[in-house]
């Protein structure tokens, strides 16, 4: 049964699974899951009984926020399977995991984010410009520092675009760049 978010329908994997395997039993499935940086990267195939790829899916989680490749794996097959054929998705080919994952992700982004929230609220007051153009800014330092304080893990993590959902605002994301030796 579908799960109904707005006006869009998604199906659970497991769910287009049992009717792949209904509808399709020549056919399988092939998964690769690949290391990638601080991600894993899963591919998915819809083969038929001589071996032609008939559909494929990827799916890509981040290891920081996600510490299982299962995630990963369950998206690139119900992406495949979605575009094999249309009734092994909903009104959309994003499957309800993938939704969840992204809402699970979003969370965790969030919580991250009150937890350290002094620090970035700290650092973003050493990002509002003191003078002209972005460069040149004397307190970077001070903010990049802040933020290192984080450590490594933690600053990364919340090294997030704003077009993802990142609390730094691009120009912030800009100054941060900016080497210390430039910004005074």
């Amino acid at each position: 049964m579908p799960i109904t978010i707005g006006n869009k329908e998604y199906k659970l994997v497991a769910e287009r699974l049992v009717k792949f395997w209904e509808d399709f039993p020549d056919h399988r499935i092939s998964t690769d899951i690949r290391m990638n940086g601080d991600g894993a990267l899963a591919y998915a195939e819809i083969l038929d009984k001589e071996d032609r790829v008939l559909s494929s899916g990827h799916s890509y989680v981040d290891l920081k926020i996600d510490k299982g490749t299962e995630r990963a794996e369950t998206c690139a097959v119900g992406r495949a399977m979605a575009f094999f054929h249309k009734d092994l998705m909903g009104s959309e080919i994003a499957s309800a995991d993938e939704i969840a994952t992204m809402l699970g992700e979003s969370v965790k982004y969030m919580a991250l984010v009150r937890e350290h929230w002094d620090s970035i609220n700290m650092t973003k007051g050493y990002l509002v410009p003191v003078f002209g153009e972005h460069e040149n800014q004397p307190n970077v330092s001070a903010a990049r520092e802040t933020m290192k304080e984080l450590g490594d893990d933690v600053y990364r993590a919340l090294w997030k675009a704003p077009t993802k959902g990142g609390v730094f605002t691009t120009e912030e994301r800009t100054l941060m760049k900016v080497k210390p030796e430039d910004a005074l």
